[in-house]
């Protein structure tokens, strides 16, 4: 086990390497960070912090007015924080805290890699780390997910800087990273480092020396930490605590051992985890099997690592409720043993060719992409915009030049990088098709998406109603991008049939606004008959039964009335409003 060295200690190439490789970071976890509209499960995390900014209630988070404890506040808090200091919630404050958790499991990772192995290794798999889909797609994105690993990751490179210390001070860091990353994604931050420290304390019976009223102290304190919010919520949320301890039970007890969603084939995992490492799949599966059959020959930190993260696979796959993020905190663990075995000796020519093949496989795919748009629109029967026909093909192109580029100079990116030379040329591909993807691609790409434009084009539209007077026409959870976008207030109303609806456009009170969600649901004839004040748009890819309408009414519906002249301009300016530009800027 090498010694670690100071910033103050490094030479002027590793401190170039260094300034090199957090340049890249920095550009890739933060460029572009709020263009793209809310993916995936961003909507929640962004209207829950959203209510929470307008209640002025903390300790309460709801969505669309009914509390919502299913995840715990500390991801909520971070976004609301930086909200209130920039004053302004948007994508950018949103993801901001996940790219920064990023950065932290990135730090983490080099530090361990320095402190077990070396700066070469280390450097190696935290440029393998940073060009991983794992940590880019949840780095990237404003959930839960990459708080939860940062504050996993931290907490085991400290454990490893204090391994053998015995004082109540270097034990209440490790539990303090531990409860209170709890309260990111859940009790997988206490599990996950436990697991993984685990074969470290077994071996040579190092858990004797941690038995001590001191540890026991920590361990009190740091699970007071847990406790905290909890004791808070009791006090100041209006008696929800029983429904959030409740949740906290549901969330990670029955979602363990009796799942209620989210349930995969037991061998699920089998595919996640090579696909959270892409584009790195397949010297991931080289890596591990050649490292396990040199188990006796490697050093006691490699088979530290080898149990450690098979311990977690174990853990993950033991569980019912199985989702590709759960098991993020497989990821820089992953990259250890691949940077380990990159710079084992041996030579590995057909390996280090997999991988090539691979990667150039992927920029050839992006190159041609181009010139397969014409059989696509024949195959569907669409005209594509001519925009979107050349993004790939100009990422592909350019990764291919890149990795041309990059193995002339092999040995040049060798000593910038600490990569190995049979696999420094890797990273200029890499780097240009996920940089390519996230940084231009992924922007373009947006301005076809509608719901934001929608949401946005509603918001005058909501002005000046009072929550009673909006309703939301479907089932299911509410259209919550749009409803974040529109600055809905809350709660709105449910309505999941023709009778609600009814009742609804009924009751005393104009104008009212109704926003109806695909076409399952029938509207009251006079509704139907009459057009909407404003439509999502359609692409001629999607279907317009998926898509949102809204009606503004000044005054109660009459049988069959359809609106004046005037209306109608009005409908059609912000139906164009609605939509994204035919052709991006």
């Amino acid at each position: 086990m090498s010694e670690p060295r100071s910033n103050a200690a490094l030479e002027p190439p590793e401190r170039f390497a260094m300034a090199l490789f957090w340049g890249v970071a920095s550009v890739l976890l933060f460029g572009g960070l709020g263009e793209v509209g809310l993916m995936r499960s961003e909507s929640r995390w962004a209207e829950i912090v959203r209510e929470m900014l307008a209640s002025g209630n903390w300790l309460d988070p709801t969505l669309n007015g009914q509390t919502y404890f299913d995840k715990p506040l500390l991801s909520y808090w971070l976004a609301a924080g930086l909200a209130r200091l920039t004053g302004v919630l948007d994508e950018w404050t949103l993801r901001l805290p996940s790219a920064a958790s990023a950065m932290v499991v990135l730090w983490a990772t080099l530090d361990l890699g320095r402190r077990l192995w070396n700066r070469r290794v280390a450097l190696t798999a935290a440029w393998l780390l940073l060009l991983s889909y794992g940590l880019l797609g949840w780095g990237r994105l404003g959930e839960a997910d990459m708080e939860n690993l940062a504050f996993i990751t931290a907490a085991l490179g400290w454990y490893w800087r204090r391994r053998d210390a015995t004082t109540f001070g270097a034990y209440l860091p490790f539990y303090a990273l531990l409860f209170v990353g709890a309260h990111a994604k859940g009790l997988v931050a206490v599990a996950v480092p436990l697991l993984m420290v685990l074969p470290d304390l077994l071996a040579e019976g190092r858990w004797r020396r941690h038995l001590n009223g001191r540890h026991l102290a920590a361990l009190g304190a740091g699970s007071s930490l847990y406790a905290l919010p909890y004791l808070l919520v009791a006090v100041g949320a209006g008696g929800h605590l029983e429904e959030a301890l409740h949740l906290v039970v549901r969330e990670n007890l029955q979602r363990f051992f009796r799942p209620f969603d989210h349930v995969e084939p037991f061998y699920a995992y089998l595919v996640h985890w090579p696909t959270l490492a892409l584009p790195w799949a397949p010297l991931l599966l080289v890596a591990l099997v050649g490292l396990a059959r040199r188990w006796r020959s490697l050093p006691p930190a490699g088979r530290w690592l080898l149990w450690a993260t098979l311990l977690v696979f174990l853990f993950f796959s033991a569980s019912g409720s199985r989702r590709l993020y759960y098991i993020l905190p497989i990821l820089p663990g992953s990259m250890l043993l691949m940077a380990i075995w990159l710079h084992s000796p041996g030579e590995k020519p057909w390996t280090l060719r997999l991988q090539t093949a691979l990667l150039v496989l992927l920029a050839l795919v992006e190159a041609v992409s181009g010139l397969l748009w014409p059989w696509l629109e024949s195959w569907r029967g669409i005209d594509l915009p001519g925009a979107l026909r050349w993004l790939g093909t100009t990422v592909g192109a350019i990764a291919l030049a890149a990795w041309w580029g990059a193995w002339k100079g092999r040995g040049f990116l060798a000593r910038v990088t600490g990569v190995p030379a049979g696999a420094a040329h890797w990273l200029a591909p890499a780097l240009v098709l996920l940089g390519g993807y996230y940084l231009y691609q992924q922007p373009r790409l947006d301005l076809w998406r509608t719901a934001r434009p929608f949401g946005e084009a509603l918001r005058p539209l909501v002005q000046g109603l009072p929550p009673e007077r909006i309703g939301l026409v479907g089932s299911g959870r509410p259209p919550l991008d749009v409803m974040f976008y529109a600055r809905l207030p809350f709660p709105a109303r449910r309505l999941s049939d023709e009778k609600r609806i009814e009742a609804f456009l009924a009751r005393p009170g104009y104008p009212r606004l109704l926003i109806v969600e695909g076409e399952r649901i029938p509207l009251p004839a006079p509704l139907a008959l009459r057009p909407p004040t404003l439509r999502e748009k359609c692409h001629p890819w999607e279907k317009e039964k998926h898509k949102l309408r809204a009606w503004r009414l000044e005054e109660p519906l009459e049988g069959g009335s359809t609106p004046s002249p005037d209306r109608q301009h009005s409908t059609q300016e912000n139906r164009s409003a609605a939509g994204p530009p035919d052709t991006p800027s």
